[in-house]
């Protein structure tokens, strides 16, 4: 699941022919689906110069070349399904990425260039463009079945994602949230950014082209508390809560002793059993010691395993679909000795070095996000991975008691943002540049927030929740969940190995919050 992005852009753009749609001979259409405006010609100039010419006097004019639609106003951007990956350049973040329509097959149409052959687009909260090789067309009236969608019910909203545009089922149904107060109830929204949503999708395209919101349903944009939540928090749930959780409510009473997939799911058929069996402790030992939310392991542990059920977690011990690394041999067999190893180096290499470390080149904060910033938008090639994990937590959360709904307050941090060591703003800390960072507000002065900070400071990627805090000028973050104060109080614990050692250590003694420690003694 997890690869580097750049890797991969190098073999795609080593492979892609762009093949020019534009040449003698070609056909050229304008039409209008509306009032039956049909014009051809004979040449690419000449039909263009004509589309722009009338645009604006048609609700949604249309330019063909050879029965492929190049230019419109109002329309979905269907990225081909044929391909594993379509490269793209992304506005927001000025670099080349990647779409995998498997995981989402359409986008909002924004604009063609003047040429035809690159196609503006919105996804995923990202902006971009790609060749008009990589996509079809599709004019809003032509579409056969709804496009992907937000969704509510009687009481809950929804993404409904779809991995092709030709029937109205969803290849996924989200659950995310509880209705915002501006959606009605049991109804459809469109949204490509996951933050405001409309009822009219001309308005949404008019607005998205106008760098505006006005016609949206809401005036200040939603955030969903999971997806924004970083993984530099802590559940306020009890190792023995999610143990009976998964034994008793899910009904898992082993692990696997087979793999044997009839139905081609990518998971056992046998629903009884997972390698998430007798590996919960681990989660929380991984939550205390490299600062990586337990609940939040366990919620992308589920969809990168299909709940411990798929091949990699039986075969390889692999909950994450990463590449194996904690020793040589591992590496080189590219498996895990054992599951909670898996766990153990997920939460270490992952979440502790690269999601959370400030020095990296690539860090883009320890929170899920979408394809503008966050998890997703380094880490992952499925740009609704922050959603999927959101709603994974969302369900689990739900089901036990909304222990950890809106618990945290959280802020949003703008780019080139100095963090301080006193709330002052004298005693400077660290840097971080970045496009867009979402943190966790523990307290708040008159001047300046106190936050939860990502990065470990030391070379172990061991976490110390009372050390790694700083000060931020309150002008640098927007807060957008506001649940007053979060500093709960620190106690320390000793994890003591009993002549063994973890990761070269006889013993550990970490500093994390009382609730924790209440958790730990079974005094919740």
């Amino acid at each position: 699941m997890f690869k580097r992005i750049s890797a991969i852009l190098l073999i795609i753009i080593g492979l892609i022919s762009f093949c020019p749609v534009m040449g003698e001979g070609n056909e050229y259409i304008v039409k209008d689906n509306n009032s039956g405006l049909i014009e051809y010609f004979d040449k690419y100039a000449s039909a263009n110069t004509f589309y722009e010419e009338n645009v604006d006097k048609f609700k949604n004019l249309i330019l063909i070349v050879n029965s492929k639609v190049v230019k419109m106003e109002y329309g979905i951007v269907r990225f081909d399904n044929d391909c594993d990956y379509i490269d793209y350049y992304s506005l927001l973040k000025k670099e080349n990425d990647v779409i995998c329509p498997g995981y989402g097959v359409d986008g909002a149409y924004l604009y063609s260039s003047e040429s035809g052959k690159n196609i503006f687009f919105k996804i995923a909260g990202d902006i971009g463009h790609t060749s008009i090789d990589n996509v079809f067309l599709i004019p809003y009236e032509e579409l056969d079945a709804k496009p992907s969608m937000y969704h509510t019910d009687d009481t809950y909203l929804y993404h409904n994602i779809k991995s092709q545009l030709d029937y109205n089922y969803y290849a996924n149904s989200l659950i995310l949230d509880f209705i915002p107060e501006y959606l009605d109830t049991n109804s459809d929204y469109y949204s490509y950014d996951g933050h405001y949503f409309y009822d009219n999708f001309y308005e949404m395209i008019d607005d998205y082209n106008s760098d505006t919101y006005a016609h949206a349903l809401n005036d200040v944009p939603y955030y969903n508390y999971y997806q924004y939540l970083p993984y530099r928090s802590l559940t306020n749930y009890s190792y023995s809560e999610l143990e009976d959780y998964f034994y008793n409510t899910l009904g898992i009473n082993g692990n696997l002793v087979r793999y044997n997939d009839l139905n081609k799911d990518g998971a056992t058929d046998e629903i009884n059993r997972s390698q998430l069996y007798g590996n919960i402790n681990e989660f929380f030992s991984c939550q205390n010691i490299y600062g990586a939310n337990a609940l939040m392991l366990i919620s992308e542990a589920i969809n990168e395993s299909s709940y411990g059920r798929s091949e990699n977690a039986y075969l390889s011990n692999n909950l994450y679909n990463t590449s194996a690394f904690d020793t040589s041999e591992e590496t080189n067999n590219k498996r895990y000795d054992s599951v909670a190893k898996s766990i153990y180096a997920h939460a270490k290499y992952f979440v502790s070095n690269r999601y959370s470390n400030y020095l990296r080149e690539d860090y883009c904060g320890s929170f899920a996000g979408d394809k503008y910033a966050g998890i997703t938008s380094a880490y992952s090639l499925d740009h609704y991975f922050g959603e999927r994990l959101a709603s994974t937590y969302f369900n689990i959360d739900n089901t036990l008691g909304l222990k950890d709904y809106n618990y945290y307050s959280i802020g949003l941090i703008s780019s080139d943002t100095n963090i301080y060591n006193d709330g002052d703003l004298t005693d400077y800390r660290a840097n971080v540049d970045n496009r867009l960072l979402s943190s966790i507000v523990l307290n708040e002065f008159d001047n300046s927030y106190l936050i939860q900070l990502d990065d470990s400071f030391n070379s172990d990627y061991i976490y110390n929740y009372e050390d790694s805090i700083g000060y931020i000028n309150k002008d640098n973050l927007n807060l957008i969940i506001d649940n007053g104060d979060n500093n709960d109080g620190f106690v320390n614990i000793t994890y003591d190995f009993n002549g063994g050692t973890y990761n070269g250590f006889d013993s550990i003694t970490i500093s994390t919050k009382r609730v924790v420690y209440l958790h730990i003694l079974n005094l919740n």
